[in-house]
């Protein structure tokens, strides 16, 4: 058994604690790995188990909710693995972006972690954009955007990706970077944006102007568990989402902006958004759509502008 550097590829004997190239081995041991799933898809996280073993016997504790105990509370242990556990994969489905978990504070709590890593697969066809995992990776077999399991002719080939996908991030150092990214150190995306500047919302619409400071995950809505909550009819309780993203590597961005910076992402909302008068859904390209300073966006009948601050 040998073990492979993240960065150059190359093959090392278990023991060794340092690659030529400089790369310093991490021990995986004491990891945790949660699996999220609809009961119906026990099938799907069978296989999938299967190719996690060799993770399990390097010391990496993994989860899934057939672990749970006949008679234990299920939410209050699922809610705990998705707070604590270092790794979140998600297996979607129909079944499961119709269950109340894929909608669940905790999981929103986790997706604003950037130091959490969640991978989503999508395992049947499913409304999987219209939901927030929508906002994190997402895994794809090729640059032509998600990948379906149902659908491949080797589920395995893809589970392997999967399992050697969470052992090279566990292997690195906890800075998040998209899964279809480029190498680039240490630096973070927010970092890339700008070291000066920092991005804002402002609402003019509700007594008088208020500012909203956006992080690299925002989630706006109605509902008070949004971290920019908006309190109007017009607004749903699950809004939209503005997240940092990478155009050039990302194959689910809009093609209207390149680069690193901020992308809206509508939640099929009742009354829509729109970015200087345009529906979101009436842009070219892909699911996420770029801002550029000063833009003026529309949440419902909530006027707000995007801005870059000094």
């Amino acid at each position: 058994m040998t073990r492979n550097c993240p960065r150059c590829g190359t093959s090392r004997p278990p023991s060794a604690t340092q690659c030529d190239c400089g790369h310093e081995f991490r021990e995986l041991q004491g990891y945790r790995v949660a699996v999220l799933y609809a009961p119906a898809d026990e099938p799907y996280m069978s296989q999938l188990s299967k190719h996690l073993a060799p993770l399990a016997r390097e010391g990496v504790n993994v989860w899934h909710a057939g672990d749970i105990a006949p008679g234990s509370n299920h939410s209050a242990e699922t809610n705990l693995h998705i707070d604590t556990d270092d790794v979140l994969i998600i297996l979607a489905s129909a079944d499961y972006v119709a269950s109340d978990d894929c909608y669940s504070r905790q999981l929103y709590d986790a997706l604003l972690n950037r130091n959490k890593i969640i991978i989503s697969v999508i395992l049947r066809p499913c409304d999987w954009l219209r939901t927030p995992i929508a906002s994190r990776d997402i895994y794809c077999s090729s640059r032509k955007g998600p990948a379906i399991i149902s659908k491949l002719a080797n589920p395995d080939d893809a589970w392997i990706e999967v399992a050697n996908h969470v052992r090279k991030r566990l292997g690195e150092e906890r800075t998040y970077e998209p899964w279809y990214s480029s190498p680039s150190g240490n630096i973070s995306r927010a970092e890339r944006l700008s070291s000066e500047k920092y991005a804002i919302l402002e609402n003019t619409s509700q007594n008088g102007t208020r500012v909203y400071r956006l992080g690299e995950f925002n989630t706006i809505g109605r509902s008070i568990k949004n971290n920019i909550a908006i309190v109007h009819p017009s607004v749903s309780r699950q809004h939209c989402i503005i997240s940092m993203r990478t155009r050039a590597y990302d194959p689910i961005v809009s093609a209207d902006r390149d680069g690193t910076g901020y992308f809206l992402h509508d939640l099929n909302s009742l009354h829509g958004t729109t970015i200087n008068g345009c529906p979101v859904n009436v842009f070219n390209g892909g699911i996420f759509h770029g801002l550029r300073n000063g833009d003026h966006l529309r949440v419902g009948d909530i006027e707000m502008r995007f801005l870059l601050v000094d």
